[in-house]
C-alpha cells in the first residue's frame, strides 16, 4: 500500500510524478540495489556539536524511496555482490583494493555514479577532534582510473564564474555557482527539463586527447569562468576577495559529464585477489557519471527543512535533488518516470539582463580594483606618517609634513567616495537594464493588443457609420 499524507501546494510540479511514482511502487515492488559509498555524513548520526542527532539528508531520503540502499565502508577493501548500479560521494582515502574493485566492476559492465570534489565543504573531519575544523575541506579523486577512462580531473582546484555565481556587486560569491537550463544539455535525459542546479567550490573535468572514450558533458559552465586554487576557499571571509585578480578564460567547463566506450584497466591487482582481472572492458564499454562536486547534495544547496505538526515539510528551491535521482534512475535503466519528474517553475530568469549584469559587472571591475589599490597605498602612507608623528615629545613635524598627512587624509576620503560612486554605478546600471526588460516583457504586449483593439474599434465604428448615413448604397452594403 502507497500512501501520500497530504499535498503540499509548494510541491504542485511535483504531483505528476509523486503519483506516477506510487503508482510504479505498487506495480514493481521489489527495488533495485544501489551501492553507496561516502565519507560524508550522509546519514542520521548523533552530532556533537548540538548534542543531538542529525537528520539524513534529503537526497538520502528520496533514493531509500525508490532504491534498496546498500551502505559500503570506505574502510572495506572489496565491493559487495548484487549491485546494480554503485555510487561514490567524495571517495577519499580509499584502500588501493577498493580502488580496484571499484575499476572492475566498471570494466565489468557495472554502472557508476560518482560525486568527486576539489574542496569538499560538508567534510567537516573527525568530529572528536578540535583540529578537525582546521583540517576541513578535503579533496577526492579517483587518481589514475579517471586517467585511463579518457578524463583529466584536478583535486587542487575549484571553479569560479562571474555570471553563474550567486549575488550581484560585492555580495557575488564566484565559488557557488546557479547554473540555469541553458548550461545543462537538453538533449540528455539526466539533465533534460531541469531550471537550476547549484554548486559549491566545484572542479570541473577535461577529456584527455585521444581517448577511446566519449566525452558528453552534461552541465557547463559560462562563458566567463575561470580556475582557481582551492587555498583561497579555504578561510575565505569576503566572497568578494574571489573577484580579485580573477580573470575569465572565455571557455566552458564540464560540471558533470557522461563517460562510455571503451576503457582499460590501470590499478594494479593486490596479490591477495583472486580470479584473473579485467584488462580492458567489454564491447558494451564502461557507463560512468561523473560529477564535479559533492556538496550538490548537501540540503543546504537545494531544499528547506519545516516542521509542520510534528513532520518536516521539504522545499525544493533547485533541482539538485532531480538531477541526483534521475542520474540514478538512468543508470538503473528505468527511464519511464523521468519524462514527468519536474515541470516548469513559475520562476522564469530574465537571461538578457544577466547577460548585460555580467558585462557592466566586468566594465566596472578594473576601475574598482585601480581604486582599491590607490586607497590601500594611501592608507599605508597615512599609517606611517601618523606613526612618525607619535614617536616621542622630540619629534617635531614640519609644515610640510603635516601638510602631506592632510592630503593623504583627504585622498583617502575622495578615493572611498569614488568607490562607492562606482559600485552605486554599477547597480544603477543593472537595475536599469532589468527595469527596462520587464517594462519591454511586461508593457509591450498588452500595449500592442490595446492600439489593435483601439484601430479594429475606430474601424468599426466607421463602417457603421456610413451604413446608417447611406443605408441601402453600395457604400453601405460594402460596409
Amino acid at each position: 500500500m502507497q500512501v501520500m499524507p497530504f499535498l503540499q501546494p509548494s510541491k504542485e510540479k511535483f504531483l505528476e510524478y509523486d503519483l506516477a511514482k506510487m503508482v510504479a511502487g505498487l506495480g514493481n515492488p521489489d527495488k533495485r540495489t544501489l551501492g553507496l559509498l561516502t565519507s560524508l555524513p550522509m546519514q542520521a548520526a548523533f552530532d556533537p556539536a548540538t548534542q543531538s542527532m542529525s537528520q539524513p539528508w534529503v537526497v538520502l531520503e528520496q533514493l531509500e524511496q525508490m532504491f534498496e540502499i546498500e551502505q559500503i565502508d570506505t574502510a572495506r577493501t572489496e565491493l559487495p555482490e548484487g549491485l546494480d548500479v554503485l555510487m561514490l560521494v567524495h571517495p577519499r582515502d580509499l584502500d588501493p583494493a577498493l580502488l580496484h574493485a571499484i575499476e572492475q566492476f566498471v570494466l565489468g559492465g557495472g554502472r557508476l555514479i560518482a560525486f568527486l570534489d576539489p574542496f569538499a565543504e560538508a567534510d567537516r573531519g573527525d568530529p572528536s577532534d578540535p583540529m578537525a575544523a582546521m583540517q576541513a575541506g578535503s579533496s577526492s579523486s579517483l587518481g589514475s582510473m579517471l586517467e585511463a577512462w579518457g578524463v583529466k580531473f584536478d583535486a587542487a582546484r575549484a571553479l569560479g564564474d562571474l555570471q553563474f555565481g550567486i549575488g550581484s556587486g560585492q555580495n557575488r560569491h564566484i565559488g557557488i555557482l546557479s547554473v540555469p537550463a541553458e548550461g545543462m544539455d537538453q538533449g540528455d535525459i539526466v539533465s533534460a527539463d531541469l531550471e537550476v542546479v547549484n554548486f559549491s567550490s566545484a572542479g570541473w573535468f577535461e577529456p584527455v586527447e585521444g581517448a577511446s572514450t566519449s566525452f558528453d558533458a552534461l552541465v557547463q559552465s559560462s562563458e566567463n569562468a575561470a580556475p582557481m586554487d582551492t587555498s583561497r576557499l579555504r578561510f575565505l571571509t569576503n566572497p568578494a576577495d574571489l573577484l580579485t585578480g580573477f580573470n575569465p578564460t572565455g571557455d566552458r567547463y564540464a560540471l558533470a559529464v557522461r563517460l562510455s566506450g571503451a576503457a582499460a584497466a590501470s590499478i594494479e591487482a593486490p596479490a591477495e585477489v583472486a580470479g584473473e582481472p579485467l584488462a580492458e572492458s567489454g564491447e558494451a564499454g564502461i557507463n560512468v557519471l561523473l560529477f564535479a562536486d559533492s556538496d550538490m547534495l548537501t540540503d543546504r544547496l537545494w531544499v528547506q527543512r519545516q516542521p509542520f505538526f510534528g513532520q518536516d515539510i521539504v522545499s525544493a528551491f533547485a533541482d539538485n535533488g532531480s538531477l541526483a535521482v534521475n542520474a540514478v534512475d538512468n543508470m538503473m535503466g528505468n527511464r519511464d518516470l523521468i519524462s514527468i519528474r519536474t515541470r516548469a517553475n513559475s520562476a522564469r530568469p530574465f537571461g538578457r539582463v544577466d547577460e548585460l549584469r555580467v558585462a557592466a559587472e566586468r566594465a566596472y571591475r578594473d576601475t574598482e580594483e585601480r581604486l582599491q589599490r590607490e586607497l590601500d597605498e594611501t592608507e599605508r602612507r597615512l599609517t606611517e606618517l601618523q606613526a612618525a608623528k607619535g614617536e616621542g615629545e622630540m619629534m617635531v613635524i614640519s609644515d610640510e609634513q603635516q601638510a602631506e598627512i592632510q592630503r593623504f587624509m583627504d585622498r583617502r576620503l575622495e578615493i572611498r567616495r569614488e568607490l562607492r560612486q562606482v559600485q552605486h554605478d554599477l547597480q544603477r546600471d543593472i537595475q536599469g537594464l532589468g527595469t527596462r526588460l520587464k517594462i519591454m516583457n511586461i508593457a509591450l504586449i498588452p500595449a500592442l493588443v490595446l492600439v489593435v483593439a483601439v484601430v479594429y474599434d475606430v474601424r468599426r465604428r466607421r463602417r457603421q457609420d456610413r451604413f446608417v448615413a447611406h443605408p441601402g448604397t453600395k457604400e453601405a452594403d460594402a460596409a
